[in-house]
């Protein structure tokens, strides 16, 4: 296997390895990702991985701050940043090397580029939170993504014709023009998920990984 810049012809086989890394994590509350982004007006470091048939079975992606268009969101440091997007290994290869090996040369990169630091997100995925805590990253931000129904949740009465198709949504014997289903919701202080009936909640937390030692803050 090994690692090299990404090439157009590389397209089917990056999604096929970035769909399947997605499935069944946290990832797929937003929906799993078909397209590849693209970003004219920034550079970007955009590695994969392939094995010996030539297959992609890792990819990383890094888009680099612009004085006239910055990705990041975090305004703290004053030095150019970069936003870390993403860090898929195919899950045949997981836990050969392949996300640390990617890692290390996109930070490699970033720092040649003059990068001082990277902004990375994990969604609910302990074993990313490990990975970026492990490499050096602080945790400078969180909030939560929740699949849920307003607390307590209304009781609505389902009015059906004769064939069984829902017609009519009562609210207290009166009619209310919608049935309210799951709803996604993001919160952003802890104590507020009681405001809600959760059926999934996911932790989001951005990351700060110092590249340069003169990283400071504005």
């Amino acid at each position: 296997m090994k690692i090299i810049p990404y090439e157009e012809k590389y397209l089917n086989s990056w999604l096929r390895c970035r769909l399947l890394s997605g499935y069944g994590t946290a990832e797929q509350y937003n929906g799993l990702k078909t397209t590849k982004d693209s970003y004219p007006e920034n550079p970007t470091i955009d590695l994969i991985c392939v094995n010996d048939q030539d297959e992609v079975v890792g990819l990383q992606q890094t888009v680099l701050d612009t004085p006239a268009n910055k990705e990041t969101m975090y305004q703290g440091l004053s030095q150019q940043g970069a936003y870390f997007m993403e860090n898929y290994v195919h899950p045949d290869y997981q836990r050969q090397g392949i996300a640390t090996a990617l890692f290390q040369q996109t930070c490699q990169l970033a720092k040649d580029a003059g990068v001082s630091w990277l902004e990375i997100w994990t969604c609910g995925d302990e074993a990313a939170n490990h990975f970026y805590q492990k490499a050096g990253a602080q945790p400078i931000y969180h909030y939560w993504q929740v699949q849920g129904y307003s607390n307590p949740w209304p009781q609505n009465q389902c009015q059906y014709d004769e064939n069984g198709f829902l017609r009519e949504v009562l609210r207290e014997g009166q009619h209310f023009p919608y049935l309210q289903e799951i709803t996604n919701y993001q919160v952003y202080r802890e104590e507020d998920l009681q405001a809600l009936e959760v059926v999934k909640q996911n932790k989001v937390t951005c990351y700060l990984l110092k590249l340069a030692e003169n990283a400071s803050s504005i």
